[in-house]
């Protein structure tokens, strides 16, 4: 039979505690811990939260895309005023205020990276169709959506390949929720199948060939089912719960099998839960350190998520929470 050093060509290091920066695939045995462990690839799962700085000017409910080191927010509200049209840039380290959105957005939906994003839908304070891109720098407007409509869940990860699912659909706010699915493609909206259950308010992530939409209010308010679907480009199938059911959840990914969702309520109140996607199943990871609903987030979560860029209630506005990964995770092996 095989040995581990008759594959590797050297055998398992015993060590009286674990190694700080061990490489991918090493193995050891930790004497002290008495337990075999080694090192796999970390992850977006393998992440934690830390805090980041505050936004210029704290604000909940516009549209997001980008990534931790290339964010851009749209819109948005406070409590006591609208700024539906102020944009900011995140670097990674701090935000900025940059040039404002020609229409007035909130809860609208977003993908695509820092130089060439698209918004689309929301509320203003109607339901509106209205697309709008972003090329780094300037705006202009796109394409109108086939039905207006605001919390919707976004998708795609590209200003030519978006999509938009679900969300309040009526020409005034607030009405009842949609189950219209569309996808757009640079110029142009296209009417999809409709999902099973319409909802609003959840959070998705994907492309316009493999999404995974999660959570959302059902028939009111207070209703915040664990549902989530899953779009393989021509139709939408149920798949796995999500842990914590519940609506206005911020996240996204750009790839299927690697979507990040965090915050939302009521379940009952606001929570600071993070669940992963893994294409199969969610799964419960490290909470943020201040629970939120209805904030800006990140869409673009391939190894790094970001943003939970507000608090509610009477804490401070543009507190801002970074999702990061190690290049490595450690694990313990055991006998199944």
């Amino acid at each position: 039979m095989a040995t581990y050093k008759n594959i590797k060509g050297f055998g398992i290091q015993y060590l009286d505690s674990d190694p700080a920066n061990p490489n991918l695939g090493q193995v050891w045995y930790n004497s002290t811990t008495k337990a075999l462990k080694g090192t796999t690839a970390g992850g977006i799962a393998t992440g934690a939260w830390s805090s980041g700085n505050d936004m210029v000017k704290g604000r909940a409910g516009g549209s997001f895309f980008g990534s931790l080191t290339a964010a851009v927010a749209v819109g948005g509200e406070t409590p006591s005023a609208p700024d539906r049209l102020l944009v900011e840039e995140y670097n990674g380290t701090s935000w900025s205020e940059v040039n404002n959105v020609p229409a007035t957005t909130l809860q609208g939906g977003g993908t695509g990276p820092q130089t060439a994003g698209v918004i689309y839908g929301g509320q203003s304070p109607g339901n509106t169709a209205v697309t709008t891109e972003y090329d780094g720098t300037n705006w202009t407007s796109g394409g109108n959506l086939n039905t207006g409509r605001g919390v919707g869940f976004s998708g795609g990860g590209s200003q030519t390949a978006a999509m938009y699912a679900a969300g309040y659909n009526a020409p005034t706010y607030p009405p009842g929720n949609a189950s219209n699915a569309e996808q757009y493609n640079g110029s142009s909206w296209t009417n999809l199948p409709t999902i099973n259950s319409a909802r609003r308010a959840g959070a998705g992530g994907g492309t316009t060939t493999s999404m995974v939409i999660a959570g959302g209010a059902g028939g009111s308010p207070s209703t915040n089912p664990t549902q989530s679907e899953t779009w393989n480009g021509s139709s939408w199938s149920e798949s796995s719960e999500i842990n914590t059911g519940r609506g206005y959840i911020t996240g996204g990914g750009s790839d299927s099998d690697s979507v990040l969702i965090f915050g939302g309520g009521p379940v009952p109140g606001v929570t600071a839960k993070t669940e992963f996607w893994n294409g199969t199943s969610w799964t419960e990871v490290s909470d943020m350190a201040t629970a939120s609903e209805t904030s800006f987030g990140t869409t673009q979560a391939t190894g790094t998520a970001t943003l939970r860029a507000r608090t509610p209630g009477a804490g401070p506005p543009g507190v801002t929470e970074e999702w990061t990964t190690a290049a490595t995770a450690t694990k313990t092996f055991t006998v199944s």
